[in-house]
C-alpha cells in the first residue's frame, strides 16, 4: 500500500511520502499502546483458602498441606515434580477432570476431623471456561502427607 501510495510522487517526494507514512504509522501504533489495563499481579492469598487461625494445630497442618499441594497445582508443576512431603493420591488427569488448569480455590466448609471441603474453579485451555465443583479431601500423614479425594 505504501509503495502504491508514494509510487505516484516525483522521486525527491517518494522519500517525503514514505518518511511521513511510517511516521504517522508510528504515532498511530504508539498511540494504541498503553491503554490496555494490566495483568493482573499473582497474589496466591486471593486465589486461595488460607489456614484457619482458629482451628486445632493439627487442623491447621493438614490445611496448610492442602494449601501447598494446591499452590504447586496451580503454579502448574506437574505431579513427577511437585514436592515429596504432600502427595496427591490422584492423577492429575483424574484431579483435573477434562479440565487443564487450576484458576482459583477457596474452603468449602469448616474442617471435619481429617477432612477438608474445598471449592475448586477449574478452567478450560482456552481460559474462558471455568468449571466450579466442591470436593473433599482427606488429609492423612504427618509429613509426608497424603491427600485423598474423599467419595
Amino acid at each position: 500500500m505504501l509503495k502504491r501510495l508514494c509510487a505516484t510522487a516525483p522521486p525527491l517526494s517518494t522519500v517525503s511520502c514514505a518518511l511521513t507514512s511510517y511516521a504517522l504509522i508510528l504515532t498511530l501504533v504508539l498511540a494504541g499502546c498503553g491503554n490496555d489495563e494490566p495483568a493482573p499481579v499473582y497474589e496466591p492469598q486471593k486465589m486461595r483458602g488460607d489456614v484457619d487461625p482458629a482451628a486445632p494445630s493439627d487442623v491447621q497442618v493438614r490445611q496448610q498441606a492442602l494449601i501447598k499441594l494446591f499452590d504447586e497445582i496451580m503454579q502448574r508443576i506437574s505431579a513427577k515434580y511437585r514436592g515429596r512431603d504432600v502427595v496427591l493420591a490422584e492423577s492429575d488427569e483424574e484431579f483435573f477432570e477434562g479440565f487443564v488448569y487450576l484458576r482459583r480455590w477457596e474452603w468449602a466448609g469448616p474442617p471435619d476431623g481429617d477432612d477438608l471441603s474445598v471449592k475448586l474453579v477449574l478452567m478450560d485451555g482456552d481460559e474462558e471456561t471455568l468449571h466450579e465443583v466442591t470436593r473433599v479431601y482427606t488429609v492423612t500423614g504427618s509429613g509426608p502427607f497424603t491427600v485423598r479425594r474423599k467419595e
